[in-house]
């Protein structure tokens, strides 16, 4: 009975996020009299990034080693007896994992240049609203779960009892069970996402008079979802729902 496990997970992970926000740049210059407005405001960011990783699974413990049990009992007589028993049980699990992710993010977002310049008189600039709204999210990523039997059943049994008289006894048994499961899982996944937003370059120069730039009103949302990734599910019936056997109680032959 052979049982080898090696899982194998290597992780890289990079998330930068930056987010800036302005309401303008705001300048008024040179005003004498009258009315001159600047009247920005309004800015809502919300960014999340969300990483996750390598996961490996095996339960390979199923059935408990029992079986076997060859009885070739009193014998006597003419007897030839033979019995052969030979079990070969191999389990191979090999999980790699690689998962590379980088998220990098920014932002930045502003509500207008803004200037009036060089006024007198009625100059208005109403900008405003920008609102961002960013989900980056890269996984579960690698999975693997196994599931296998270290052995294929647990009812091996031989019994031939009493024997005597002219008995040839022969009893040949062979167990063979192989199970190699070998998976190599990698994933690599790079978002960059940037964002500019701006409401307007706003400026207004000369001015002498009545002046009115409105802008606002930029709605930006992005989502960027890679995954889960590479799963994979190996799965085998252990078939140990049997009772294993009890033992016999050997009979000596009665020679004649």
């Amino acid at each position: 009975n052979t049982a080898s496990i090696t899982s194998t997970n290597s992780t890289d992970v990079t998330n930068t996020a930056e987010v800036h926000a302005d309401t303008g740049n705001n300048q008024v210059s040179d005003t004498s009299s009258g009315s001159t407005t600047i009247t920005t405001g309004d800015v809502s960011t919300q960014i999340g990034v969300e990483t996750t990783a390598n996961t490996s699974v095996v339960t390979p413990t199923c059935c408990s080693a029992k079986g076997t049990l060859t009885i070739i009992s009193g014998n006597g007589s003419g007897s030839k007896n033979t019995t052969t028993s030979a079990a070969q049980n191999t389990n191979t699990y090999s999980a790699k994992q690689i998962a590379t992710v980088t998220n990098m993010v920014n932002g930045t977002a502003n509500t207008g240049g803004n200037s009036a310049n060089n006024n007198t008189g009625t100059v208005s600039i109403n900008t405003g609203n920008v609102r961002v709204q960013m989900n980056v999210k890269s996984g579960p990523l690698n999975q693997s779960e196994v599931s296998f039997p270290l052995r294929t059943a647990n009812a091996n049994s031989v019994s031939i009892i009493g024997n005597g008289d002219d008995s040839q006894n022969t009893a040949w048994q062979s167990e063979n069970s192989v199970t190699n499961v070998l998976i190599e899982n990698v994933a690599e996944i790079v978002n960059h996402v940037v964002s500019y937003l701006n409401t307007g370059g706003n400026e207004a120069d000369g001015n002498m008079g009545d002046v009115n730039i409105e802008t606002g009103d930029i709605d930006f949302e992005a989502t960027i979802e890679n995954g889960p990734m590479n799963f994979t599910s190996v799965s085998s019936d252990c078939h140990c729902g049997e009772k294993p056997h009890e033992q016999p109680v050997p009979v000596t032959p009665v020679e004649k």
